[in-house]
């Protein structure tokens, strides 16, 4: 497999000015370079295996990397106590873009719980092998025969909009995620949680309780969160 020949560089994610030094680290050398894997694998090519499908494969391993992004944000960043699904969809709900990229008629929560139990279980557990007779799930491939996958994505990862007009789509017999919005979004939804200072120090007690973070990190979210309440 081969990347695109108008290969496009990774866009950075965008962090305010003053989020701690510490946790910047954190979100550049542990969490983003499984975005920037995403941006390649976004654009690989590869030989047609069968010829009724485009040449872009790895709709599948996009998928799995995004979802186990939000399920490391919400241990690390989201930071708060609760069973993994709890968080998993907590932080979903609470911070990505479902007001820019919908899923066809459900709600925040009922969205984010069924990109945990239809979507991030089946496919790290069981292959994505599903009940006979249950609603399909399925995952939009990527630019299907694009020759400018790269210029797309670098051109969403900058956009303010999404890509597509859902993260998910829904009918009586399907439903299908499209992991080009999906990406866009999971992008957002750290963007915007890192964003929100109220969550620094938790995330800073969460690291440094995992011993990711030395001791001094901690008086620096105090200090945030002293700045915080004098504003």
């Amino acid at each position: 497999m081969t990347k695109d020949s108008t290969y496009v560089t990774y866009t950075w994610l965008h962090l305010l000015d003053d989020f701690p030094e510490p946790l910047e680290a954190f979100v550049r050398g542990s969490l983003e370079p499984y975005l920037m894997d995403v941006h390649v694998m976004l654009g690989v090519t590869g030989p047609v295996i069968d010829p009724r499908l485009p040449p872009h494969l790895l709709g599948r391993s996009v998928a799995l990397t995004l979802l186990t992004v939000v399920s490391s944000a919400a241990d690390t960043l989201y930071a708060k106590r609760g069973k993994n699904k709890e968080k998993f969809v907590g932080v979903l709900k609470a911070y990505y873009p479902w007001d820019r990229a919908p899923a066809s008629g459900l709600s925040e929560e009922e969205a984010a719980d069924l990109l945990y139990q239809e979507f991030r279980n089946p496919i790290a557990h069981r292959a994505g092998i599903r009940p006979a007779g249950e609603v399909t799930m399925g995952i939009f491939l990527p630019f299907p025969g694009s020759g400018n996958a790269y210029r797309e994505i670098a051109a969403f990862e900058q956009s303010d909009g999404p890509p597509s007009n859902e993260t998910l789509n829904i009918d009586s017999a399907t439903c299908h995620l499209e992991v080009r919005t999906f990406y866009w979004g999971v992008r957002k939804m750290i963007e915007a949680i890192t964003a929100d200072r109220s969550r620094w120090p938790n995330m800073v007690d969460w690291l440094q309780n995992h011993r990711f973070l030395p001791k001094g990190a901690r008086l620096e979210a105090e200090r945030a969160r002293s700045e915080e309440r004098e504003r």
